[in-house]
């Protein structure tokens, strides 16, 4: 981690996220989303988001990417924003879901072994409640 970015794979492709423990939700721009070519579901749009400049968003919809970090590739759920600081935040619901402890002294992050799912071994669980939902935006 260097700062408040972390280096992670998201569907294979390298990039710097931003850790961001005031945001509610993790966050992808569509330009990223677009680049990676995944489907845009219609959820989030009913939702408006209040960003770190104090205006509200409304989001465009959801999508869903696997997030990998020091070799654990785990889905998770992320809001798409029309525009965006970052290409991808990575908000409270990651931080909480992966249980994440931050080390400002030192300077790090640390993801324990995320969410296991007590009934199947070698299950993670990193999908927010609700995303079973989805309704596909063409």
């Amino acid at each position: 981690m260097t700062g408040n970015q972390l280096d992670v794979i998201i569907d294979k492709k390298p990039i710097r996220a931003l850790v961001d423990s005031g945001a509610s939700f993790s966050v992808i721009s569509d330009k990223y989303r677009r680049f990676l070519k995944k489907v845009l579901f219609a959820d989030a749009k009913s939702v408006m988001l209040k960003v770190a400049d104090g205006n509200f968003v409304r989001p465009i919809g959801k999508c869903v990417l696997r997030v990998r970090i020091n070799n654990r590739e785990l889905p998770f759920e992320f809001i798409v924003l029309s525009h965006c600081s970052h290409d991808v935040i990575l908000g409270w619901d990651f931080l909480e879901a992966s249980q994440a402890v931050i080390d400002c002294g030192q300077n790090e992050l640390v993801l324990e072994d995320i969410c296991r799912d007590s009934t199947a071994p070698d299950a993670w669980n990193l999908l927010p409640p609700g995303t079973i939902h989805l309704s596909r935006i063409l």
